[in-house]
């Protein structure tokens, strides 16, 4: 079978978000999109990627990968702006009258894609919604700086505004910031900050969007980050820390 991609699209859009969460997982392709529902190995983060990629393959095409780095790295010597590669038994073949190469595959079931219902997660009745700009969130990784020692982050209402404080309140005498993260929000105030991991929100900074839509479930302890590009659907899934 015979697979033609749009380069731009699939590297920059889809493998690259994916290559920051994870080494490796399943991703699943047809004419219209490109889609991954990926995990972190160390901590408890999602990722559910969606892209349209115009691409031209006959059937779904189902590839396990076992390295997303290298295979950026393959694609990333290809001149092509469609290149098209022949799927093979165990590996993708490319070939151009100026460059070749194999990139193997894991076999099926080698990898082990999470488990839990995406469509079940959405239909969570969420206490609060509010919104990050991209400036935020580099001001949050910029100013993360000061509090190097620290590598929580904590998001807490007042005065009916959304703030987050880089903290860990489990710690005695660490430097600390608050910071204004957003005007307004939508449900419920937060009766209690809900902290996250600080190291999550480098996977925000290369992505080319405008705002991300954070939703929060109290009662199940989840927080959804949402992105919309032009040609993407992210959607980071996490679980608050305990304190």
């Amino acid at each position: 079978m015979k697979i033609t991609i749009d380069k731009k699209s699939f590297t920059n859009d889809f493998l690259k978000p994916i290559n920051k969460v994870t080494e490796r997982g399943v991703i699943k392709i047809n004419k219209n999109n490109a889609t991954a529902l990926v995990n972190e190995s160390s901590s408890p983060l999602f990722l559910y990627c969606d892209t349209k990629i115009n691409c031209k393959v006959e059937d779904e095409v189902v590839l396990s990968i076992g390295d997303f780095q290298k295979l950026l790295k393959a694609i990333n010597c290809i001149e092509e702006e469609e290149p098209t590669f022949e799927i093979k038994s165990n590996h993708l073949h490319y070939s151009s009258p100026n460059l070749k190469f194999k990139y193997h595959l894991l076999e099926d079931g080698v990898i082990t894609a999470p488990t839990f219902n995406l469509q079940k997660l959405e239909a969570l009745k969420f206490d609060t919604t509010f919104s990050i700009s991209k400036d935020v969130i580099k001001n949050i990784i910029r100013n993360s700086t000061f509090t190097s020692d620290s590598t929580k982050i904590y998001f807490y209402t007042q005065d009916e505004k959304v703030f987050c404080e880089l903290n860990d309140r489990t710690i005695s005498n660490l430097d600390m910031i608050n910071m204004l993260v957003s005007d307004s929000f939508t449900g419920n105030p937060l009766k209690t900050a809900f902290p996250l991991r600080l190291d999550w929100f480098d996977n925000f900074t290369s992505l080319e969007f405008e705002e991300i839509s954070v939703k929060y479930n109290s009662t199940n302890n989840v927080v959804i980050f949402h992105i919309e590009t032009k040609n993407t659907t992210l959607k980071y899934i996490v679980s608050t820390l305990t304190k």
